[in-house]
């Protein structure tokens, strides 16, 4: 094998290795942008069953399981504890959700802020990655999303 052929050799396999590492980083990029969107999926989802109205007849628990006379939590620490027992973990490390308005856009949790007794919570999916920041707000009679769908 000559000193060209080497060159090129080892040329072509660091250009395979570094394209190789760019996939990868691509891979994890994606998969915690997707962790971040399902939890936000899952929150509203959940927010908007329990606070729907055919839900009254039910009994909200809390997180520590003392029955409450509520049909669904009522305050923001309420929903986080709530929607926390399917989401632990934000994509980038902390708590899947958070006391706030906007989320966290460096690690991927969701934000949660609830009003009016928990009878509407506002759930927001930050700039995370390449995802598109939107916020969920949940009543008994409507979800309505910022941006609209």
């Amino acid at each position: 094998m000559n000193f060209h052929s080497a060159s090129s050799l080892s040329l072509a396999a660091a250009i395979c290795f570094a394209a190789l590492l760019w996939t990868f980083d691509v891979i994890k990029e994606r998969a915690n942008m997707a962790q971040s969107h399902a939890h936000f999926t899952e929150a509203v989802q959940l927010a908007r069953q329990s606070i729907s109205p055919d839900s009254s007849g039910a009994r909200y628990v809390t997180a520590d399981g003392v029955p409450t006379t509520a049909s669904h939590p009522t305050n923001t620490g309420a929903w986080i504890s709530t929607f926390s027992r399917t989401a632990k973990h934000a994509p980038d490390g902390g708590p899947a959700y958070i006391v706030n308005n906007t989320g966290s856009d460096k690690t991927g949790a969701i934000g949660v802020s609830a009003t009016n007794y928990g009878k509407e919570v506002r759930i927001t999916r930050p700039a995370y990655l390449g995802l598109q920041a939107q916020s969920a707000t949940v009543t008994a009679t409507a979800v309505t999303f910022d941006p609209a769908l």
